[in-house]
């Protein structure tokens, strides 16, 4: 019996085949195996995934007749073929993953440096991951332990009416909140580089203002 990772490498390499066959033969509809391929990316490397985020936001953000142009699918299908030799070599980067295991000493950094490569959606995950963190660690410190599944929203409010916060940063929290979901949730067209670049050093800056 195999395994899920057995499975879903049988499955990259029979997408893989048949892209080819399709491209081959000109066929005029590639919206079905890009749909396809898009769910395995999610199903085997997680939707918060490098992998996964980068092919969404390329077929989300390059505004193509995607069904009929072979170009674009040959370009989504280099995305593809990419996260498949990641899979298979096991070299996959999950962003709640790397928070949690401290991989980086420093995360904010590292969202710089991908905002530096052009990784934009990414930096905004992570940075709100690190935001998240940041607020209930501040919770803890200045009000009381808090549950785990608390989220940005919920900590801004409860920092807010205690007078942790200020009005200022509470505004600020609320729009990187909005980033950080829009980044996880798919919502690619909502999130501009330009935003992020602002939204890494202001979770910085709400981090040495606010804890211990």
């Amino acid at each position: 019996m195999k395994d899920k990772r057995e499975e879903y490498l049988q499955k990259y390499d029979e997408f893989i085949d048949k892209a080819n066959q399709a491209l081959s033969e000109r066929t005029n509809d590639y919206s079905y195996l890009m749909t396809r391929m898009s769910n395995l990316l999610e199903q085997s490397c997680g939707s918060q995934s490098i992998q996964y985020i980068q092919y969404s936001k390329f077929i989300t953000e390059e505004k193509r007749n995607v069904r009929y142009n072979p170009e674009f699918f040959s370009s989504a299908l280099d995305i593809f073929r990419a996260a498949a030799d990641d899979y298979r070599e096991n070299l996959l980067d999950n962003l709640p993953m790397i928070v949690r295991a401290e991989v980086h000493e420093d995360f904010l950094e590292q969202g710089e440096y991908l905002l530096e490569i052009g990784y934009h959606i990414p930096a905004a995950s992570l940075a709100g991951a690190v935001l998240e963190d940041t607020l209930r660690k501040i919770h803890e410190e200045k009000i009381g332990q808090v549950a785990k599944t608390t989220k940005i929203g919920n900590l801004n409010t409860a920092l807010k009416k205690k007078g942790v916060i200020n009005d200022t940063d509470h505004k600020l929290i609320i729009g990187y909140a909005d980033i950080r979901n829009n980044a996880d949730h798919g919502d690619f067209e909502k999130v501009e580089m330009d935003q992020v670049k602002l939204m890494v050093p202001g979770v910085r800056n709400i981090m040495s203002k606010y804890l211990g």
